[in-house]
């Protein structure tokens, strides 16, 4: 989920950013929340 949640945010435009969480199957109670990322695409 790391790796998903700093993929997102290097194709998330510079005045945007992204919040990931995941909640695993069968464990709705459990989700795992990453802290938001500012993207990182300039825009041309």
């Amino acid at each position: 989920a790391a790796v998903l949640a700093r993929f997102l945010a290097l194709h998330a435009s510079i005045n945007s950013f992204v919040r990931t969480s995941v909640r695993l199957r069968g464990k709705p109670e459990e989700e795992v929340r990453f802290p938001p990322r500012a993207g990182a695409r300039v825009l041309l």
